[in-house]
């Protein structure tokens, strides 16, 4: 037919040409359709049946109904035309065909139309969907340097706490301590009245036992010698110890017997004491002090002032002695007779006044140590103090020891004076500039 070969070059043409939209697509598409029709129309018989109308309609309308070969990827208009128009006959609807083509197209580009819009509306809705993710990200960074800041806070707050626990606790501990040695002190002080009663009623076991608390409570002062108090109750026990080592021995040597007539009632009366010590007063005392053996082989000590008083009352008398009959003696004989009472007694002395020259060289001891810590002579002074007092304390020593012996013990108190020269000038020889 003339129709069907005249329309697939026309239909090529528009095939060929791609569509920037679908609606474009359409609409050339129909166009094309149309083009075909009319020329298929010019050459077509008008009087074709009614017959071959109603085919070509129904062909049209089962073609548009199908699945619209329109949405095809690759539409070829001639098949779609060949489809809608199988016979001439069918081409006297061509007017109604192209009116639902037109249709189809204006649908299509009211749809593309909606869906340009709707993408529209959602690219707004996600730009302001991502703001709103923006603006929540921002929170949330602020939340979480917000909860590092109360972190580190707490943190803080942890350790301020710690510390101030470990504070109270260390007062804590400091305040234990110090009721502590303050009730130890307050014992200390009340045991030391109480031993005096104890010591003075010659209870020795009740005196011992709070003697030995005693002991233990000031061992726990050792560390507080440089408090004036303390230092002073450390002096009390000394003294307290030296009383009571006095007393007790004063008491176990009562009742001795002096002479060598007496030898055998000085036995018995050592045999005496130390029966009473096992039996009465060894479990006053630890085993390890081994008091019975003290007992037997104590030597009374000797006072140094109360020794030379003794001595000085001795020459004292022995000097009546001698002025009283002596001088009888010369007045009725005319002639001086030799000493009978000086030395009678005094020469019992003579071995114990080592214990006064130990004495003395503690003494000078004492002086030299204050001498060294002394300033050097100033530039107007002609003689130094220190050996003003040491030659005055030499001559004072001097004199009172040739009243007392001129014998071995002066000399070695000379002998003791030179030594302590010769120190002397080494500090005197170490403060020259």
């Amino acid at each position: 037919m003339s129709a069907t070969t005249s329309t697939p070059d026309t239909a090529a043409t528009a095939a060929t040409s791609t569509p920037s939209t679908p609606t474009a697509a359409a609409l050339r598409a129909a166009d094309a359709i149309a083009a075909a029709i009319a020329d298929t129309t010019a050459g077509a018989d008008a009087g074709s049946s009614c017959k071959d109308d109603a085919a070509a309609a129904a062909a049209a309308a089962a073609a548009v109904a199908a699945s619209d070969p329109l949405d095809a990827v690759g539409f070829d208009p001639v098949q779609y035309i060949n489809i809608i128009f199988p016979t001439e006959q069918s081409l006297a609807k061509i007017d109604s065909v192209v009116d639902r083509l037109q249709a189809k197209a204006l649908e299509l580009e009211e749809d593309l139309s909606n869906l340009v819009r709707g993408q529209s509306d959602g690219a707004a809705e996600v730009a302001s969907e991502i703001l709103q993710v923006k603006a929540a990200i921002e929170e949330l960074y602020e939340r979480i340097n917000m909860i590092r800041e109360k972190a580190g806070s707490s943190e803080q707050m942890v350790q301020d706490i710690t510390r101030d626990i470990k504070s109270l606790d260390q007062a804590k501990k400091n305040l234990v301590t110090s009721i502590t040695t303050i009730k130890r002190l307050q014992m200390l002080a009340s045991s030391l009245d109480y031993i005096k009663v104890l010591a003075q009623r010659r209870q020795y076991i009740e005196t011992a036992q709070l003697l030995h608390v005693i002991i233990q409570l000031i061992t726990y002062f050792e560390g507080f010698k440089n408090v004036a108090q303390i230092a002073v109750l450390f002096e009390r026990v000394k003294q307290l110890e030296q009383d009571l080592r006095r007393q007790i021995f004063s008491d176990f040597e009562a009742g001795q017997v002096a002479g060598l007539e007496s030898v055998a009632r000085r036995f018995a009366w050592l045999k005496r004491l130390l029966k009473t010590h096992d039996e009465d007063h060894a479990a006053a005392f630890p085993p390890h002090k081994s008091i019975a053996e003290v007992l037997a082989a104590t030597e009374t000590t000797l006072d140094v002032k109360v020794m030379l008083a003794a001595l000085q009352q001795s020459i004292e008398f022995e000097g009546k002695l001698s002025g009283r009959f002596e001088l009888q003696q010369f007045t009725e004989q005319g002639e001086a007779p030799p000493p009978k009472f000086r030395g009678i007694i005094s020469s019992c002395f003579e071995s114990y006044l080592r214990l006064y020259i130990e004495s003395e060289d503690k003494t000078i001891s004492v002086m030299m140590d204050a001498y060294r810590q002394s300033t050097v002579m100033q530039e107007d002074d002609y003689v130094l103090q220190s050996s003003t007092d040491l030659f005055l304390f030499y001559r004072q020593t001097l004199v009172q020891c040739s009243k007392l012996s001129t014998n071995k013990p002066f000399l070695d108190l000379c002998r003791l004076f030179g030594k302590w020269l010769r120190v002397y000038a080494d500090v005197l020889t170490s403060k020259l500039p």
